[in-house]
């Protein structure tokens, strides 16, 4: 080797060298790592995928389900009467079975659809079974099995009933083989209730090999090696194994294998050691009916493109050094400029901007990753559109069912409230004045539990006001007490006498957070006491106390293992052994949530099977120290001090009119007002309102949102066309039992004056019409708000004439032809068709009383037409709101 040339040559071969290996080396080190990387998120990606077609095929299953329950549960109200009745039922029956047959044949893989009824109430054999023929493919009506001839234990014959009854929702059940078909099913159940009562079960079996046929298609690096799994561990579909199998009728080692797989950590990524052979990488996906899908790819197969790149680097590195150097930069940027723009992407995502697509121009695994990713991000941004119209319909679902249960709340404070005004009698101002407390705190729960939107957004506000602590207290102890004494315990009262009498805070809060407490005290408590301590000390700031307030109880008690979930929303402990008792488990999530808002806690004390105690302490500003003593003697010269009612004004010129389809609701709002001598005209119907307001001018026009045919905002808004009509710009206010959180914007949208909520708050009612009159309607001299002044004789003389001329409902105190209005009642008493002591206790006057009888009757031929008209028309909107 003496000369140059060999000696260049020697240089530039081992700088060759060098340099390739080098090159080659760096080379499969990054692909490694890249290829290593995206096998990992093309795995998990892959599961995900696939798993999402197979849920899809499940959803549908489920969707069909929902669809037939739903149906069944709107038309149990078209057939009353159907648990009793058996002709009703067989007609309830045939008309859910044809729902059932349309959306079962539509239903891919389906082998039946079925409902079956309660067998401890309806029979072993009552419902409707309907299947498919394995060999001819049609669809026909089957015998259904009769549950009275197995033992309730039996899974094999009617654990498709208990099971999905006992766990109270729906379920899948584990796969199992149809003897009498010959094929292997899954099947999904829910179970059917109606008002309390376990009614049935409505479900659908599935053909197994519509779920094997999936699997068999899921190909992941051109290998088919996906397996699916039942929950209890066998075997649904495996390459070698198409047809399933039992895991223990495996060799040892296989079933070591598919063991493992029951054990691996899901939605991961795991590595399989073999002996003799390179690891393989695993991820399992659990399904929503409990099923695992997993994909098994070797690592060898996921490393032959590396493998490839080596073979080529060997053959072509020591000809094209330079040029392999140029393409392996230029092959590194290939990877690194779409890896980096889908991150740029994938952050965009993250920040709800989907805007931009994550579509990257490849065959490669970076491009099959960038189309998988754009798959998942469109089904992400559907999920959340999904979420969104979920959440729309639970606010209307909420705004429907606060107007369904205010509606009558509205009559029984409205009369409740002239009970108050009108009668002279202690006791009965004291039975009134609690049923106005607890109608009062009835209402205030009743618009916190159905205005869940606002918790969940975190809406709900401290609204601190001056209250009398025994006014709180009796309404509390009246409360409970009654259902104490229904449960035959004992209600332990230790109240601290020295308590100071008037606090400043949420006063409604701290009734409700008690209230809760109090109920589920008396609940779960079968047998001793539950003991009410209301105590205070006082605080590190002047002018405060520490209200301290605890409730003990003999009860069930609460396991260790119970605490954390105990406020967990809508979940219930020991629901099995007390799930005949109502409630939805949301009651201490919100005494947890409100104390939290207040500064406080709630501390639980408990035994399993001996009891437990709930307490807390709550800062309170004190604004009268004088000592509570007797709460029941303070409380009954408190209402006795302000049970008489003050008019805030009065209009005998004034005229307003009133809209309502419903005449109790419209006898209410005219007693409410009829102290205020403001004229009131009354409209049943939007028509009817638009015909009135076409020939005379009102003050102020009370319009209700639910009617039949014609709604509050339809009529408004044909009010508001009518150009130059003496109603254009009258004031008009929504009455309606919606008190949903954003209502009252929504309304006010719609072009509303106002907004005021059912029942109806009479001081809220006075202040609207004082507010909105025209001032020079309102009479001079008019009583003031806030005044002590008590009503003359002038004033009740004025009030008494007013009455007579305008005869305004509940004023036929007189003789009329039928005699007055207790003989006339007299003559009603003993007719099987009215009770009239439970009318006189609901209405509390005997002319309104009348009032009502005489309403109905003549009202009741016109009712029933109108709904024969909206079901034949099949317009079920009006129907309901009519009925």
């Amino acid at each position: 080797m003496k000369s140059i040339q060999s000696k260049i040559s020697l240089i530039i071969a081992i700088i060759m060298i060098v340099a390739t290996t080098s090159l080659m080396f760096t080379a499969i080190f990054r692909n490694r790592k890249v290829i290593s990387n995206d096998s990992d998120k093309i795995l998990l990606t892959s599961v995900d995928l696939y798993a999402h077609g197979i849920e899809d095929n499940l959803k549908a299953v489920e969707q069909s389900i929902g669809t037939v329950y739903n149906y069944a549960q709107k038309r149990a109200e078209a057939y009353d009467g159907f648990i009793t009745d058996e002709a009703v039922r067989q007609a309830y029956t045939d008309d859910i079975f044809e729902l059932g047959k349309s959306i079962a044949v539509n239903t891919p893989g389906a082998m039946a659809v079925y409902m079956r009824y309660n067998p401890d109430i309806f029979g072993g054999k009552e419902g409707f079974w309907y299947s498919i023929d394995i060999e001819t493919g049609k669809w026909a009506p089957a015998e259904p099995t009769d549950m009275n001839l197995y033992d309730k234990d039996d899974p094999e014959h009617v654990g498709w009933y208990y099971i999905p009854v006992e766990a109270g929702k729906p379920v899948w059940l584990d796969p199992y083989y149809n003897k009498n078909k010959n094929v292997n099913m899954i099947s999904y159940i829910v179970p059917y209730y109606l008002n309390g009562r376990t009614i049935g079960v409505i479900g659908m079996d599935i053909d197994m090999s519509l779920l094997r046929e999936a699997v068999s298609h899921i190909s992941v690096y051109d290998t088919k090696n996906a397996f699916l799994l039942s929950k209890n561990g066998n075997i649904i579909y495996h390459k070698d194994y198409t047809d399933g199998l039992n895991m223990d009728l495996l060799p040892e080692a296989e079933r070591k294998q598919f063991e493992r797989y029951l054990s691996m950590e899901k939605d991961c990524v795991n590595l399989v050691k073999h002996i003799g052979r390179a690891p393989d990488k695993v991820v399992i996906k659990e399904l929503r009916n409990g099923m695992l899908l997993g994909i098994d790819v070797p690592r060898v197969v996921i490393a032959r493109p590396l493998l490839r790149l080596i073979s080529l680097l060997f053959i072509t590195s020591f000809l094209i050094t330079i040029i392999s150097i140029l393409i392996g930069i230029l092959w590194i940027r290939s990877v690194i400029k779409p890896l980096r723009k889908m991150t740029d992407v994938a952050d965009r995502y993250a920040e709800g901007d989907f805007s931009e697509m994550m579509e990257v121009d490849s065959s490669d695994e970076v491009g099959r990753l960038s189309k998988s990713l754009q798959t998942m991000s469109a089904s992400l941004k559907n999920q959340i559109e999904n979420a969104d119209a979920a959440n729309k319909a639970k606010t209307a679902f909420l705004s429907n069912m606060s107007h369904e249960i205010r509606t009558p709340l509205n009559a029984v404070l409205g009369m409740n409230e002239m009970i108050l005004r009108e009668s002279g009698e202690d006791n009965t101002i004291v039975y009134a004045e609690n049923i106005r407390t607890a109608g009062n705190t009835l209402l205030g729960l009743i618009n916190d539990i159905l205005d869940f939107s606002k918790i969940e957004a975190g809406k709900l506000e401290i609204v601190p006001v001056d209250y009398d602590i025994s006014s709180v207290i009796n309404d509390l102890v009246n409360m409970v007490r009654v259902r104490a004494d229904q449960k035959g315990l004992a209600l332990v009262l230790d109240i601290n006498r020295d308590i100071p009498v008037v606090l400043n805070g949420d006063e409604v809060r701290v009734k409700q957070i008690i209230t809760n407490i109090l109920t589920n005290a008396v609940k779960y408590t079968e047998k001793g006491s539950v003991t009410f301590r209301i105590g205070y000390e006082k605080a590190d700031e002047p002018g405060e106390i520490k209200l301290k307030v605890s409730v003990k109880d003999t009860g069930i008690g609460i396991r260790e293992e119970d605490m954390e979930r105990l406020f967990t929303k809508f979940e219930r402990l020991d629901e099995k052994r007390f799930r005949n008792i109502e409630g939805t488990g949301l009651g201490m999530t919100i005494a947890s949530t409100l104390l939290d808002m207040m500064g406080s806690a709630l501390e639980v004390k408990s035994t399993y099977g001996e009891g437990s105690e709930f307490s807390f302490s709550l800062v309170q500003k004190v604004v009268k120290w004088d000592p509570v003593g007797d709460y029941e003697t303070a409380y009954r010269s408190g209402w006795k001090a302000k049970r008489k009612h003050k008019k805030l004004f009065t209009a005998k010129n004034a005229r307003v009119l009133m809209v309502d389809d419903n005449t109790m609701n419209i006898i209410v709002f005219e007693s409410l007002i009829k102290e205020t001598l403001v004229r009131a005209d009354r409209a049943m119907s939007g028509d009817e309102c638009l015909k009135m307001c076409a020939d005379r001018k009102y003050d102020i026009i009370f319009l209700d949102h639910m009617m039949p045919e014609k709604d509050g905002i339809e009529t408004l808004h044909e009010l508001r066309a009518m150009k130059g009509g003496p109603n254009a710009d009258t004031k008009v206010i929504c009455l309606t039992a919606n008190a949903i959180s954003g209502a009252r914007e929504e309304y006010i949208r719609e072009g509303f004056d106002d907004y005021l909520t059912k029942p109806i708050d009479s001081d809220k009612l006075e202040r609207m019409l004082r507010d909105y009159l025209p001032a020079d309607k309102i009479d001079a001299g008019s009583v003031e708000p806030g005044s002590d002044v008590k009503e003359s004789a002038a004033d009740n003389e004025e009030i008494m004439e007013f009455y007579a001329a305008e005869s305004y409902p509940g004023d036929h105190t007189g003789d009329d032809a039928g005699g007055s209005p207790e003989k006339r009642l007299e003559a009603l008493d003993g007719q099987s068709l009215i009770d009239v002591s439970a009318g006189l206790k609901n209405c509390a006057y005997p002319d309104v009383y009348l009032m009502v009888l005489e309403s109905v009757f003549s009202t009741l031929d016109g009712s029933l037409e109108e709904l024969r008209s909206f079901k034949s028309a099949n317009d079920m909107k009006n129907y309901a709101i009519k009925v």
